[in-house]
């Protein structure tokens, strides 16, 4: 049984925070009190408060995460009720979320969640991209169920979104440094302003490092440690009823992979534990290992580190006719992601696993809106094309060979221990369009009425290969095992959505609502 343990990385720490701003304009600083926090979002597309949104929403202000102390994506699901969220892997792998229920646990980064994550109004396609840090964030909203009629990506199990701070007219310097326990630091620090009279731009990053919390008793190293940096850039035009947005972003991470903590399952090599006993640390592996009674200590032989980068951008233009609004979102990403994993979290090689992706993705999305504040619509299209490359391999009981001196060869004739040396290559090839509107209609001064509908047609093409790689026994050409080629699922679903909403009173809304969402099927990318 593998367990992994957190200790808090800033237990004993040190928080320095500044911002400034050089305004012409005057601010009113004799109003006595402080109001509670009100919160606007975009949730359907449009700016409102978050009490006038007939969904089943939870949101926040950057200034609540940042005093929460929330820095990573899968740190959020602590706070909201419904949703859990936890890595694969560690540090710079994909999320594994839930939400409601709805989720996907999958270590490989060719299949997508129920859940979508947004970075502003694009769609995180590639699940490696979704483990991130967050930083100089105007809000975060989560959306709880289908919202496949106002949004680019169909999603069933709800949204994630979060919106970054844009470029201010007035001068902006921000930043915050943090000391803590093992050695962790963290730096962050943003500076926004105009550059010409219809110009704006804005710059922020983040870098945090810590030694790690744990310790590797067979060479006293620290592990469980994070190097990672992360910064986006924007610039911003705008021009009579043009408005022009540039995003560049990019993140690096060089930190050690996860170890886990060995829990053994049997007493003697053999004789099983019950799960008690197993939790309590009383038993030893098949090898006769006994992890350390401390969680945080262990004996890893294999301890690589995680080494990802990605870059990224999107442009966004929206242009008002009056009447109507136009808006359209190009978004580019690539990524390159390798990740070795000491899997067995003991000093023998037992049992090891590399994770390797590369993936492309682009999107681009169309949207006309119009109406009022009482009666509003939107129409919209997308289309989505990513290409991802994987190379995994599993390494299995090599700690057996200097003992056997052999494998098992293909025929089945055994000539040593069944060591396992396997490599799945695959290639993964989406295109998904989609056509989605919704419209809100006030059917008196307090009650509302809204309707969505959406269409999508997706095709995937996978090609896999998976091979027993050892020179002595095979040769170079190895042996292969399966391999498929041209594999396809094509698939399109027509969902929806239906809502009623009153407004009770200036601080209270009662809604009721329909919607059915649609996931495309898949392949095993394992």
């Amino acid at each position: 049984m593998i367990q992994v343990f957190k200790k808090s990385t800033v237990a004993l720490g040190l928080i320095v925070a500044f911002s400034g701003s050089v305004s012409a304009q005057q601010s009113d600083t004799g109003s006595q009190g402080k109001e509670l926090e009100r919160i606007s979002v975009t949730a359907q597309k449009r700016t409102q408060s978050v009490q006038d949104v007939p969904i089943s929403i939870t949101a926040f202000s950057g200034d609540m995460l940042s005093d929460m102390g929330l820095t990573e994506t899968d740190q959020i699901g602590q706070f909201i009720p419904g949703l859990e969220i936890s890595t694969s892997s560690g540090e710079g792998s994909q999320l594994i979320i839930f939400m409601r229920g709805a989720g996907l646990n999958d270590f490989n980064t060719n299949n997508g969640g129920p859940v979508g994550i947004y970075s502003d109004e694009v769609y995180i396609s590639s699940p490696a991209l979704t483990a991130f840090q967050f930083f100089d964030t105007e809000r975060l909203e989560i959306l709880k169920g289908p919202q496949g009629t106002l949004y680019g990506r169909n999603t069933t199990g709800g949204a994630i979104k979060f919106i970054t701070n844009k470029p201010t007219e007035d001068f902006e310097v921000s930043g915050r440094v943090s000391v803590g326990s093992f050695n962790t630091t963290g730096v962050d620090g943003a500076i926004s302003g105009s550059l010409t009279d219809t110009v704006k731009g804005r710059f922020a990053f983040t870098k945090n490092d810590s030694d790690g919390y744990a310790t590797n008793l067979m060479n006293g190293k620290d592990v469980n440690g994070s190097d990672s940096l992360a910064y986006r850039g924007l610039l911003e035009f705008s021009l009579d009823n043009l408005n022009v947005l540039f995003n560049f972003h990019g993140a690096n991470v060089d930190s050690p992979s996860t170890s886990f903590s060995l829990l053994g399952a049997t007493l003697d090599g053999s004789t099983p534990c019950n799960t008690e006993m197993v939790l309590a640390n009383q038993c030893v592996t098949n090898l006769g290992y006994k992890a350390p009674d401390d969680p945080f200590e262990g004996n890893y032989n294999g301890v690589q580190d995680i080494d990802l980068n990605s870059v990224g951008s999107y442009l966004q233009v929206d242009y008002d006719l009056g009447d109507l609004r136009f808006t359209s979102i190009t978004a580019y990403d690539e990524l390159d992601r390798f990740l070795m994993e000491e899997t067995d979290g003991a000093p023998q090689q037992v049992f090891e696993i590399v994770y390797g992706v590369e993936s492309d993705t682009l999107s681009q999305e169309f949207r006309v809106t119009g109406g009022s504040k009482e009666n509003y619509w939107l129409l919209g299209a997308f289309y989505l094309s990513e290409d991802l490359q994987q190379d995994q391999t599993l390494d299995l009981f090599r700690e057996l060979r200097a003992f056997t001196g052999g494998l098992s060869d293909p025929t089945g004739e055994v000539t040593g221990a069944p060591i396992i040396f396997g490599r799945t290559l695959n290639q993964q090839e989406i295109e998904s369009t989609a056509i989605f509107g919704q419209a809100t209609f006030a059917l008196s001064d307090d009650l509302n009425l809204t309707v969505g509908a959406r269409y999508t047609d997706e095709s995937r093409k996978f090609d896999a290969m998976t091979r027993l790689e050892d020179e002595a026994v095979f040769g170079p050409d190895h042996y292969t095992l399966y391999n498929e080629k041209d594999l396809k699922v094509d698939s399109s679903a027509t969902s929806y959505r239906l809502a009623v909403d009153y407004k009770l009173s200036e601080k209270m809304l009662g809604y009721a609502s329909i919607s059915r969402g649609y996931k495309s099927g898949g392949f095993n990318g394992g």
